[in-house]
This record gives structure tokens, C-alpha cells and sequence, in this order.
């Protein structure tokens, strides 16, 4: 049927009626190994503790666990964040978590959908894998930020149960297939919600 042609490209399946966006698995798998290799890290450290002073092993045992509930912490929030997969279509999105969860917003029942800055690993130039300069985020409750017309790593994560985005593919730039956060090729994306009837707001031109 002609509604099922489509194209696929790294976590990205855009149909004539509906696209999926979704980030790469090697994510969530960089960030299992944050946790185990934390984790190995910190027993190991706990055995080399010399038990003839317990004042000093109690000390450090207790760095130890701050730093591993720290890491798995930081990981497990990353894999909550990163995990998501996006269907969106005419009528709106179904947001699926990595565990199963799905809950569906119509479009109308998004109070943000926004056109914003990326301010984040994931757009600095110490990142190995791909920089988003632009990303539009949705949420169906205001999200707080310190710039309208940014939005940091901190408060994506702060806002993991109900904010969603995508990132915009810098123009020139390739895709990866492997690394990928929610990219999508950003006229294909805007051409779809002008199609669709998304009005989009857009806070690139606000002042810092």
C-alpha cells in the first residue's frame, strides 16, 4: 500500500503517514558498561582497603558507595532519557520507554513544542559522535530553563518522564548509525509538522 512506503535510516522510519524516531542502542549499551565498569571499579576498590585502621575503611567505603550510586544513578537516568522511541503521525505521538510504557499525547494536548539550542555533551566539540546545534522539544507541561531559547543536558534529564525531543542533524554533516540521539534531517522533519498542522514555536529568536 502506498502508506507504507517509506524510508529507514538510523533510528529514523519516516512513512508517508507516521515516522518512528528512536536513538541508537549502542547508547543504552555505553551506558550499561558506565555502570558496570563503576561498579567493578568500586568493589575493587573496597577489597584493596586495609581493614587494620577502621576509621580510614569506613571512610573510604563510604566515598566508594557515594561514587558508585553517583555513576549508576547518572547511567540508569541517561538509559531512562535515551531509551525512548518516538511514533508520531497526524493525530499526534506515542511515546514508548525502553521498559514497554506507552502513553500517547494528541498534539493539541502539548503545551511545549519548541524549536531550541542544544546546550550539551551531545553538542560540544569533546564529543566523539554526532553534535546537534538544534533540537525541538515537546512536553505536555511547561519545562523551566534558565534560556528560553536553550535547553541544557541537565534539564532533559531533570525532565525525563515527560519531556521528548529530536535533535536536528547539522546541515552537511552525516548521519550516525550507530551513535545517533533522536536525529532527524531537519526540512524532512519540518515539512512533515507544517503537513501535519503542527504549529511550532520558535525560540531561537529570544534573547538570551
Amino acid at each position: 500500500m502506498v502508506g507504507e512506503i517509506y524510508c529507514y535510516f538510523k533510528g529514523i522510519k519516516m512513512e508517508r503517514n507516521k515516522m518512528t524516531i528512536k536513538s541508537s542502542i549502542s547508547l543504552n549499551v555505553l551506558l550499561i558498561f558506565i555502570i558496570i565498569t563503576g561498579c567493578t571499579w568500586g568493589l575493587s576498590e573496597i577489597v584493596r582497603i586495609d581493614g587494620k585502621n577502621p576509621k580510614d575503611m569506613m571512610s573510604m567505603i563510604a566515598i566508594v558507595v557515594v561514587i558508585m550510586m553517583l555513576l549508576i544513578g547518572y547511567a540508569f537516568l541517561g538509559t531512562f532519557e535515551m531509551g525512548k522511541k518516538l511514533v508520531m503521525d497526524k493525530e499526534g505521538c506515542t511515546v514508548i520507554q525502553f521498559w514497554g510504557y506507552k502513553e500517547t499525547y494528541k498534539w493539541e494536548e502539548l503545551s511545549v513544542k519548541q524549536i531550541v539550542y542544544n546546550t550539551s555533551i551531545m553538542s560540544g566539540s569533546a564529543y566523539v559522535g554526532p553534535s546537534y546545534d538544534e533540537c525541538v522539544i515537546f512536553s505536555p507541561k511547561p519545562v523551566k530553563r534558565k534560556y528560553p531559547a536553550y535547553i541544557t543536558s541537565h534539564e532533559k534529564t531533570r525532565y525525563w518522564k515527560k519531556l521528548f525531543y529530536v535533535n536536528f542533524i547539522r546541515e552537511g554533516e552525516k548521519k550516525y548509525p550507530y551513535l545517533g540521539l533522536y536525529e532527524v534531517e531537519k526540512e524532512e522533519f519540518l515539512s512533515k509538522m507544517q503537513e501535519w498542522g503542527v504549529e511550532l514555536e520558535d525560540m531561537r529568536r529570544e534573547k538570551i
